[in-house]
């Protein structure tokens, strides 16, 4: 269902665990970084962007996971 679900949406929604690792990833998400989601679930974001990319969007990450509070960052 979640997948019919993802399928459908226009934006681009991924969900990972603590470990920062892709449990779900939308066609619209994939796209964006010229895959499919079949070849991102269960790697982790460093595995697929590189540390030094993705560690202001793990503290992001992080800070969200810690307060519990909404948060709302948009990239340029």
């Amino acid at each position: 269902m979640l997948e019919g679900v993802l399928d459908g949406v226009v934006d681009s929604v991924f969900a990972s665990d603590r470990d920062f690792r892709y449990l779900c990833v939308s066609p619209s998400a994939a796209r964006l970084i010229g895959t499919t989601p079949e070849k991102l679930i269960g790697r982790t974001w460093e595995e697929v962007h590189g540390a030094a990319l993705i560690k202001p969007w793990k503290d992001l990450a992080r800070q969200l996971i810690e307060t519990r509070q909404p948060l709302r960052y948009e990239a340029a």
